[in-house]
């Protein structure tokens, strides 16, 4: 299956021979792209504790993200750019942010401060909990200068200088052996494919510190749980990352699938820890905590209560939300799929959306119901059935929590994504280079490689690259826009926030279209329908992505023998 060749000569492994080599292609090539990965990724500040190894691991896997999904790096850089521009207008909004530059909003975004109050562990607060926390008076702002930022970042000037020489040389390189007819291996093109890709990467991320080690602490004397009351939630809401998750949720376009959401070594969140321990608990005590859907099961049957559904966005100041009619315990349970329950004081249950809350159930006994254990968590019911502890013991400890929860240690990396509606600007920022990116792989269209086969791989490859990128994006951006509530994966990782599975409309359907039922297409109706139609375009550009990989790799085992030889700069630039 030898691919015949224009020359007719191929040579193996070439050492020095007076020329380039096999060895000076790929140090050259490796070089250029350590170094354009090191320095173009820009990750957010690292939590307290975390040891330089585990800080390493999560550079190596967004680095190996830049080489796999070039496109979806510089989507995130984009997004995180876009970010910060709004959150640097809404901050110039206060009197006292007059000195606030693009640099302090990606400092916050990042994670680079830090918020310390009197009954919580110190959590990160992004650019909107910042503000929030300014306006209403909580805390003052930060007095840290820009001079002070670029100090805690450790970006190497001087790296990034070098990295940039030598993408432009490889991309001068190209362009000389292209004008004297000289090829190019399939590694020097992905290379300088990765190369143009990573350039508006550079753009996005040029002002956000990188490399910061040690956040900005922010004192506030402010009780969270005040902030929270006043916020019209209850003092111990549950959270998913932080307890400011009602400010910083808002703005969620995409959630991790669960089988990715307490990946540790992306946001450094710490599992939830047993506050049982030692504590005794008494039978007759007044209020008990039990974590898990199944516990539901266990509140009497007939006991009512009533239901107040707290808000999803942010309510004004004062605002008290309205409680319901009493609702059946068989009505609890069929609410329970959509929110979490907790019985609040007076026998009211509260119903907290379950995108912006943990999944623990709360029920406090009164002086006329007892709450049944059976089923429910062993330690708790081995800790109430305990016979040895004395009375005094037992009410001694009134309450007991099952689950505590403590804050996520530090802003996820994938904290930001595309909004619903990216600006045509930006898009066109991100396409360009996208398809600059696809079209110097098909500019190997007619390179040789060392079998027929590998060649049309080779072309299938880059085809796929091409054209799922954009039929990806546009799809997702035309499900956006037409406002479609079924659920649909970005990447297979992330799926998008607003998703109602129960809401069993297809696309067509929402925008007043019968275009499928004419078509015969039933199946668009299935919720899941484009969710599996974009995980299988992800899949194929994962193959195709890991292919040109491998190939760029193998195909050095022969190439024509004009790849080995040297540009005549003479001829390229005359006068030297």
């Amino acid at each position: 299956m030898s691919n015949s060749t224009a020359s007719g000569d191929i040579r193996g492994w070439v050492f020095d021979c007076g020329s380039r080599g096999t060895l000076d292609i790929v140090y050259g090539c490796i070089v250029v792209l350590v170094s354009a990965i090191w320095t173009v990724v820009h990750l957010n500040v690292p939590a307290k504790g975390e040891s330089d190894w585990r800080v390493f691991l999560r550079r190596t896997r967004w680095g190996l993200v830049s080489i796999f999904a070039p496109d979806f790096l510089t989507l995130v850089a984009a997004s995180q750019w876009e970010s910060a521009k709004k959150s640097l207008q809404q901050m110039r909004q206060l009197s006292e942010a007059s000195q606030w530059g693009l640099e302090h909003s990606f400092y916050a975004n990042s994670g680079g401060f830090v918020l310390q109050t009197p009954d919580t562990e110190p959590f990160p607060i992004n650019g909107a909990s910042l503000y929030y926390l300014v306006s209403k008076g909580y805390i003052a702002l930060p007095s840290i200068t820009r001079e002070e930022i670029w100090d805690k970042s450790k970006a190497d000037v001087f790296a990034k200088g070098l990295a940039i020489l030598q993408g432009t040389w490889i991309i001068i390189q190209s362009i000389a052996r292209a004008v004297q007819k000289l090829p190019l291996t399939p590694l020097e093109l992905f290379t300088l494919a990765f190369v143009v890709s990573t350039t508006m990467s550079y753009y996005f991320w040029w002002r956000k510190p990188q490399h910061v080690g040690v956040p900005t602490v922010i004192d506030c004397m402010v009780p969270m749980s005040q902030i929270l009351v006043d916020a019209g939630y209850a003092p111990d809401a549950p959270y998913t990352d932080t307890p400011m998750d009602f400010i910083e949720k808002q703005s969620e376009s995409w959630k991790r699938r669960p089988l990715f959401e307490r990946f540790d070594l992306e946001c450094g969140r710490k599992e939830p820890t047993q506050a049982c321990g030692d504590a005794a608990v008494s039978k007759e005590s007044p209020e008990a905590s039990v974590c898990g859907k199944s516990a539901l099961r266990h509140i009497k049957s007939n006991e009512t209560f009533t239901i107040v559904e707290e808000p999803e966005s942010i309510p004004s100041p004062g605002e008290i939300s309205t409680p319901r009619p009493v609702a059946s315990t068989e009505t609890l349970k069929d609410n329970f799929e959509t929110g979490i329950v907790r019985r609040d004081t007076e026998d009211t249950l509260v119903m907290s959306p379950l995108s912006s809350r943990a999944p623990t159930l709360v029920a406090h006994e009164n002086t006329k119901s007892t709450l049944s254990l059976r089923g429910a968590d062993k330690k708790l019911k081995s800790l109430l059935e305990d016979d040895s502890l004395s009375e005094k013991e037992k009410q001694d400890s009134r309450t007991t929590q099952v689950r505590t929860q403590r804050p996520a240690g530090r802003i996820a990396d994938d904290s930001i994504l595309p909004g619903r509606r990216l600006p045509l600007k930006l898009l066109a920022m991100l396409i360009i280079p996208s398809l600059i990116h696809s079209s110097i792989h098909l500019v190997g269209w007619n390179l040789e490689f060392p079998t027929s086969l590998e060649q049309n791989l080779w072309r299938g490859s880059v085809i796929i690259l091409a054209s799922m990128s954009c039929v990806s994006v546009g799809m997702v951006r035309v499900l956006r826009v037409i406002g479609y509530q079924g659920e649909y994966s970005l990447v297979w990782v992330w799926v998008n926030a607003d998703a109602r599975e129960s809401k069993r409309k297809s696309v067509i359907a929402q925008t007043g279209a019968n275009m499928a039922g004419f078509m015969g297409i039933r199946n668009w109706t299935w919720p899941g329908f484009w969710d599996v139609v974009l995980s299988l375009s992800t899949l194929s550009l994962v193959v195709a992505r890991i292919y040109l990989i491998t190939e760029v790799c193998i195909s050095l085992r022969q190439q024509p023998a004009k790849v080995y030889v040297d540009i005549d700069w003479t001829g390229f630039i005359p006068h030297i």
